[in-house]
């Protein structure tokens, strides 16, 4: 696994991992070579090997807590792999650091310490020490899965290292035989169970590279057991050849597509809080507008009722050079009260504050009521107006409701028709109380129809017909509509053909 991951060496933390399980697997290597030799000369350079892997292990246990504590690796740690050549070329090119070895135990040779090495075992104990420091401080500083991860970290290695650690005594003279070593053994165990379970470390390059290493071994332990210059082991030392190659390429691949998922997982968390932020946004936004259009709402109902009663003679006969600016105002007043209104109803809606008062009332009636209402606004634009009313129907519903749903399609069908006919039809058909607006005005293109019902949407063209819309009136209908248990809807044969929209309700059942 530490070859694997020294060559795929892409990510920093299993990158410094690699290669401390390497430099451990050393000091292992080293240590059973020369407790199977009673040669003074040849324990001596096992010493020199396994040491090759000591000196980087305190280095970099530390460069790994750095990285798995998101520390910033700093001058310190630069300093540090500094020391560590200087006892490595030390302990390959001189005597300084080993000198000579002991027999020990009645069994094998241990090497005695000089000073060069009484130093680099002060070196071993205050960096492990400090590691173990660090992570202890992150344990308590941090929660939820990464504090579960310290936590089975901070164990394994403490007790890797204590036990590793009595490796030192028979250095000194100290008569007890390093059985504790064996607790290394329980390092890569807990750490394991960490991975799996856990995720200390992603688990899917753990098996890929278990897998390739498996293989990897298996092919080298053929070539070894082969005979030599034998022609099967030419093929097996080829096969290992392309196993190495073809391992690092699905050991990236692996680590690569695992980036990206991490990247698209950090991308959705990312969008995920943005859309909550929204949301609080919006939440604002409505709270903001329905504050505003109750304090816009006093001033205009001023202006509209000071207008009219002016206009009535209230405070006297209008000079004729003033009726017309003062019928400007009423008319401006009354359309900035319907844009208000609606804005009103809208912050309502999304808040989920629109109250509703059921009833069950004669829709023709009301149908017959607004649009008598409305029919002098009608013919004064020079518009006919057509009612085709069943009599009798029956629904339950909000009147206001309802009025307001009325005078919403009959308005809309003025102010797009310049000339013709405004039909008004009411029927039942079934268990269904339809209602239509017909006009003969500028009509609806076939691809504005699907967005016609949506907030601020507006036709392409109707700013001509229409400067003072705002795509809020037809949205306000289509929730009001469906909050009463009906459905609404628009048809138009094409621009300048007119169009006709429907209300459909569930006609009451006496």
């Amino acid at each position: 696994m530490a070859l694997v991951m020294l060559l795929e060496g892409q990510r920093a933390l299993q990158r410094v991992w690699g290669i401390f399980c390497l430099a451990v697997f050393l000091w292992g290597l080293g240590a059973f070579m020369l407790a199977t030799t009673a040669n003074a000369f040849s324990a001596l350079t096992w010493w020199k090997v396994a040491y090759v892997g000591v000196i980087f292990i305190p280095v970099l246990f530390v460069h790994f807590v750095y990285i798995f504590l998101n520390i910033t690796p700093r001058l310190f740690i630069k300093v540090l792999y500094l020391i560590s050549l200087f006892y490595l070329g030390s302990n390959l090119l001189t005597t300084a650091f080993i000198q000579d070895v002991h027999w020990v135990f009645n069994q094998f040779y241990y090497l005695s310490p000089t000073p060069l090495y009484n130093s680099f075992v002060a070196f071993f104990i205050f960096l492990t020490s400090y590691a173990h420091i660090l992570l202890y401080k992150g344990y308590r500083h941090t929660k939820g899965q990464q504090r579960i991860q310290i936590e089975y970290f901070f164990v394994a290695s403490l007790i890797g290292f204590v036990g590793g650690s009595f490796s030192f005594y028979p250095v000194y003279g100290v008569d007890f035989y390093p059985y504790l070593n064996f607790t290394v053994c329980l390092y890569p165990l807990i750490m394991g169970y960490a991975i799996f379970k856990h995720r200390l470390m992603n688990l899917r390059v753990i098996m890929t590279q278990l897998f390739v290493l498996s293989l990897w071994v298996f092919i080298f332990a053929r070539v070894l057991l082969s005979p030599v210059g034998s022609k099967e082991q030419f093929v097996d030392i080829i096969l290992l050849l392309l196993t190495v190659i073809i391992g690092v390429f699905l050991i990236r691949s692996v680590i690569k597509e695992i980036r990206q998922r991490e990247h698209i997982e950090k991308l959705a968390k990312d969008l995920e809080a943005a859309n909550e932020r929204l949301k609080e946004l919006d939440q604002l936004k409505s709270e903001f507008v329905s504050l505003a259009t109750h304090q816009i709402r006093g001033p205009i109902a001023a202006i509209k009722g000071y207008a009219s009663m002016m206009l009535e003679g209230d405070y006297g006969a209008v000079p004729e050079v003033c009726r017309k600016p003062v019928e400007t105002i009423l008319q401006s007043s009354s359309s900035l009260a319907g844009i208000v209104q609606d804005f009103l109803d809208v912050s309502r809606i999304e808040q989920g504050r629109m109250k509703y008062e059921f009833a069950v009332f004669n829709l023709s009636e009301l149908l017959r009521a607004v649009s008598e209402e409305l029919a002098p606004n009608i013919e004064r634009k020079g518009l006919r107006v057509k009612l085709e009313i069943e009599d009798g129907i029956m629904v339950h519903a909000d009147t206001g409701k309802m009025r307001q749903i009325v005078e919403n399609l009959i308005d809309n069908a003025v102010k797009y028709t310049e000339q013709g006919t405004i039909t008004i039809t009411m029927t039942k058909t079934g268990e269904q109380a339809l209602l239509k607006v017909a006009d003969t005005g500028v009509g609806i293109a076939q691809e504005t129809l699907p967005h016609l019902f949506k907030k601020f949407s507006r036709a392409s063209d109707a700013s001509k017909a229409n400067l003072k819309g705002t795509g809020l009136g037809l949205y306000v209908a289509k929730q009001l509509v469906e909050a009463q248990g009906g459905k609404i809807w628009a048809e138009s044969e094409g621009e300048g053909k007119g169009a006709t929209f429907s209300v459909e309700l569930p006609a009451f059942k006496k």
